[in-house]
């Protein structure tokens, strides 16, 4: 591993990425200029393949669910376990999230209001678990013997039951309520 920068501000952090296109970044919520949640829709669209870590402090869970939503590859604790971290560093790039035991735990004690929403169907969770898996439309529809178009058509439909806009949203909210092991 080579820590390629380490900056304070939202600002820098753009640029550092525009710049670098890193394998990882960890990120802070904490952060002058702009929060670091609003940070990860830009720093996705400037480098699609870039893995997020969040680091945060946050301990209510309902602020905690609003950034696990918006598709971060992994949410750690500022004072957590130090050796989850670097495992989360060194995880696999698959897209399903990867939650520190503190942020499971705040997870798991969200009310069933929050958990509940619109079931999938049996191909629906099928489609979202191989998008977990990272596999591509073309890459499903010939493993599932269905076209592209019908596998797109399973995907828009879980987006839209799970109020997701794009597929990292989607695999993050249905690894969140138990649709991906």
């Amino acid at each position: 591993m080579e820590v390629i920068s380490c900056v304070s501000d939202s600002r820098k952090v753009l640029d550092c990425i525009r710049q670098h296109k890193p394998d990882v970044v960890t990120l802070d919520l904490a952060m002058p200029e702009m929060h670091g949640s609003d940070l990860l829709p830009m720093i996705q669209s400037l480098s699609p393949d870039t893995r997020v870590i969040v680091l945060t402090g946050l301990s209510d869970p309902p602020l905690l669910a609003e950034v696990y939503e918006k598709a971060p590859h992994a949410i750690m604790q500022k004072m957590g376990n130090p050796d989850e971290l670097l495992a989360a560093v060194r995880a696999s790039r698959g897209r399903a999230p990867i939650l520190c035991a503190e942020c499971r735990k705040m997870f798991d004690s969200l009310d069933a209001d929050l958990q509940a929403i619109s079931p999938l169907s049996q191909r629906e969770r099928e489609i979202v678990r191989h998008l977990a898996r990272g596999e591509t439309t073309k890459e499903l529809a010939l493993s599932l013997g269905i076209s592209e178009h019908t596998v797109r058509k399973h995907r828009e439909n879980a987006m839209a039951k799970f109020g997701a806009k794009t597929t990292g949203q989607l695999v993050a909210l249905a690894a969140r309520r138990g649709y991906i092991d």
